[in-house]
């Protein structure tokens, strides 16, 4: 019933697990190796941190979100303070230290549903209960003595061994203000030399996108649609509706919400400019056009303008080629043209807003420019991926413009170690939307996600901050309707493609 996979080991594929313990080495660019390389590290620190809770006799572990470069978990058995955390790092770093084996193995169903309900794992034996396999896939380490063996169902790739990670790369903190722990992991982070990459810590504090969280991952609490099997549950039960209408109806309540912030203004004092942003495929578009319908309701008349429209000319941008033009730099927009546009609108009068031809990658002639002129009661809606940047609209005043971050934070749990996350949903999302309507393979849309993921983290994720109020576009029902389409575009990666690590999540 044990079998090893027999893979590849980790420190020849992924550029993460090479040389570790030289923390500080530049590496190559944010490729997908190093992607995968970071994703499988991060699992198995989780890993490694339950069992080191184990050990201490602390108890389960449960992770309650992720977001950035850490994640919060707490563990119900223990009263909090720091002395744990002491005590955790500690444990951690002699599980590691002792070059333990991690095997993945088949574990008959019954076995491994009674070991994760006599630890406390309830969401991991909640799981395998409606599960029809006859046995569950599983990583397994032996800690010898009374501690036995820790197992976590296997969702991905883990090191094959304790000692392929290093200490640098994690910590764990207690936080007074979450009454949480905190596990922070480094990432792949720019070199300050700008060459290459560094692995390091980047502690970031996002309150406004954590409050987000919170509240979706309470909503979720109270009406049991706080993970896969609650949600197939209730679905399965004949509930299809209900959750359909109560998942609508929280995100319209947001939006509402929005809107009424955006018509009330600061201080009695109506924003001019709504900008959006947010990462690839988390719903810019169809908000910007949802709460224009709802401002146009609440008798604000709201233009909108696009900023790829202020792209500049690819010889402006790269004289080299198109094929060295980076798109999504700052640099490439016409920034003085789009302030003077948005100052001029603002003042109430007329502009012509320009039209970039795609195909060459040049603006057209301004015979082909729009004329624009905000209505009595009228405003401007903007969204894209610097809409948070202060320096594309450096000439507007603050006072007249109102940030929305737009991400998809479902909160919804796989088992108590592993949630659906943020962009996981965007990827499926885009690789679906690809597919249906530009009849992209999935293939392509693997291919392009570390250069999407690149350009989130240089251009959006630095900015979040500085957002007024974060959208969460997640849908407790989401992943479920996904499932029908995003199946079979996933089933077509085969096994010669590279990208089939990440299509069939073993990496």
């Amino acid at each position: 019933t044990r079998q090893t996979d027999g893979q590849t080991d980790w420190t020849d594929r992924y550029p993460l697990f090479a040389n570790k313990k030289k923390t500080k080495k530049k590496m190559s660019g944010l490729n997908d190796a190093t992607q995968t390389g970071n994703r499988i590290n991060k699992r198995s620190i989780v890993f490694i941190l339950a069992a080191a809770a184990q050990r201490a006799g602390y108890g389960p572990v449960f992770v309650e979100e992720s977001l950035g470069a850490s994640m919060l978990f707490r563990m119900p058995k223990v009263e909090l303070d720091a002395n744990h955390a002491t005590v955790l790092n500690a444990a951690m770093a002699k599980i590691i230290e002792q070059r333990l084996p991690v095997e993945r193995c088949s574990v008959p169903r019954e076995e491994a549903a009674a070991w994760f309900s006599k630890h406390g794992y309830v969401h991991a034996a909640s799981l395998i209960q409606v599960c029809n396999k006859t046995h569950m896939d599983c990583h397994v380490v032996d800690l010898g003595g009374e501690d036995g063996r820790y197992m976590a169902l296997a969702y991905g790739s883990f090191v094959h061994s304790t000692g392929d990670l290093c200490v640098e790369h994690f910590e764990v903190a207690y936080e007074e203000p979450y009454r949480h722990f905190r596990l922070h992991h480094a990432v792949p982070t720019p070199a300050p030399s700008g060459d290459g990459q560094v692995f390091a810590f980047r502690r970031t504090h996002e309150p406004k996108l954590m409050a987000a969280y919170q509240e979706r991952k309470e909503w979720g609490d109270r009406l049991n649609l706080h993970s896969i099997t609650s949600i197939n549950r209730a679905l399965m039960d004949g509930s299809t509706k209900r959750v359909v209408q109560l998942a609508e109806a929280q995100h319209d309540s947001q939006m509402s919400s929005i809107a009424s912030q955006i018509v009330n203004g600061k201080d009695s004092v109506p924003p001019r400019l709504v900008l959006i942003a947010g990462p690839s495929s988390s719903g810019k578009t169809t908000m910007a056009k949802r709460l224009g319908v709802l401002l146009e309701a609440m008798g604000v008349v709201p233009t909108v303008i696009s900023v790829d429209s202020y792209y500049r000319a690819w010889q402006d941008i790269d004289s080299r080629g198109m094929e060295h033009v980076d798109w999504e730099s700052l640099k490439s927009l016409n920034l003085d043209l789009l302030n003077e546009h948005l100052l001029e609108l603002l003042r109430g009068n007329e502009v012509k807003v320009p039209e970039y031809d795609m195909k060459t990658s040049m603006p057209m002639g301004e015979e082909h420019w729009t004329p624009t002129q905000l209505p009595a009661h009228g405003l401007i809606i903007m969204e894209g991926i610097h809409c948070l940047n202060p320096d594309l609209t450096s000439k507007v005043p603050r006072a007249e413009k109102f940030h929305i971050m737009i991400s998809p934070l479902s909160a919804i749990k796989i088992d108590d170690h592993h949630l659906i996350s943020s962009s996981q949903v965007r990827l499926l999302r885009r690789m679906v939307r690809d597919n249906l309507t530009r009849g992209r393979s999935a293939n392509s849309t693997l291919m392009q996600w570390a250069a999407v993921v690149r350009g989130e983290h240089n251009n959006i994720f630095p900015n979040q901050n500085n957002a007024d109020v974060v959208m969460n576009s997640g849908l407790a029902y989401e992943a479920n309707v996904l499932k029908v389409f995003a199946e079979p575009l996933l089933k077509s990666i085969t096994p010669e493609m590279p990208e089939i690590g990440r299509a069939s999540c073993r990496e």
